[in-house]
């Protein structure tokens, strides 16, 4: 997250203008009710994604899409799975 807001800073400076669209990617799944006992691994992650995500909002403005993060594929697979929520995700907040 710094090394992002960093780099739209650095953007802003030097040719004055910033970021159409700052994209989240590996977002684990916000929990679907509340868990008791132990706190699972994945739950500890993503409420610091939380935390990071409260940061951007407070620094950042702009659009912004949040990918959830894939299971592993073979490298290949990964990047077309993300071409293609990137493209469905755009699609849906351009409304086109």
């Amino acid at each position: 997250m710094t090394e992002s807001l960093e780099l739209a800073a650095a953007l802003r400076q030097e040719t004055a203008r910033a970021p159409d669209l700052l994209v989240v990617n590996a977002l684990f799944p916000p929990p679907a009710r509340p868990i008791g006992g132990p706190v699972p691994l994945w739950l500890a992650r993503r409420r610091m994604q939380e935390e990071q995500l409260a940061r951007l909002d407070a620094a950042w403005e702009g659009p912004r899409l949040e990918l959830e993060l894939l299971p592993l594929l073979p490298a290949e697979g990964l990047a077309r799975e993300l071409a293609d929520r990137l493209d469905r995700a755009l699609a849906a907040e351009t409304g086109a």
